[in-house]
């Protein structure tokens, strides 16, 4: 599920190559290498290490969690509550507070 959210994600969001995404994201210098690094996430035959991931989302525009669901429903929630303007994005959490366990609210009292 990563590999499918990486690849789809850059090819929706930006259109770019595996090797443009992986030099927008710093994985290597060399744009074979970038290819070849991008190539074996997206198809599932490695995974990045967890600073490698959150290169490739920061490179993406998207939050690390995003790449991370294997739901799509909370995928789709993740990024939308990551594209809102903030305010927006405080209005819905005061919404689903009820909804929160005590102390998880990251809306400050």
């Amino acid at each position: 599920m990563l590999g499918q959210r990486i690849r789809t994600a850059r090819q929706t969001l930006l259109g770019v190559s595996q090797a443009q995404l992986g030099l927008d994201a710093g994985i290597t210098k060399d744009y074979k290498s970038a290819s070849v690094r991008m190539n074996r996430y997206e198809s599932g035959k490695a995974n990045p290490d967890p600073e490698t991931l959150e290169k490739i989302a920061k490179a993406l525009g998207v939050p690390t969690a995003y790449l991370l669901t294997t739901d799509d429903e909370m995928a789709a929630l993740i990024l939308a509550f990551h594209r809102m303007p903030a305010g927006k994005r405080e209005a819905l959490l005061k919404q689903l507070l009820p909804y929160l366990p005590d102390g998880l609210s990251p809306l400050k009292d």
